[in-house]
């Protein structure tokens, strides 16, 4: 997740016309798109933050209450997502890890 956030930071202070994505159409507001993504991802470690202050500490449990409209047969994709946020929270600081479960630092 730091990678990621990392580059969309780097793309955002490029001078960019249009971004031609690997699938779907062209991006012709990349800036607004590119600040949308982040947004997204910050908003999604605000509610993960959040869900593990209240007591949900593991990645399954996340998924089930952040993701409950998803599909289940792709909750295996948003845990990836939900586990590469708390990694970045652990590395942080916000966050520790004991035996897969999650709680917030002290």
């Amino acid at each position: 997740m730091v990678a990621y956030l990392a580059s969309l930071r780097r793309l955002r202070e490029l001078e960019l016309d249009r971004i031609l994505p690997g699938h779907g159409p062209p991006i012709e507001r990349p800036h607004e798109k590119i600040d949308e993504y982040i947004e997204h991802r910050l908003m999604r470690e605000r509610e993960i933050l959040a869900a593990v202050g209240s007591g949900v500490a593991t990645v399954p449990e996340i998924v089930a209450r952040l993701y409950a409209d998803l599909h289940a047969g792709l909750h295996w994709a948003a845990g990836l997502t939900v586990r590469a946020h708390l990694r970045k929270l652990v590395d942080e600081g916000a966050v520790t890890e004991e035996d897969d479960r999650f709680r917030p630092a002290a």
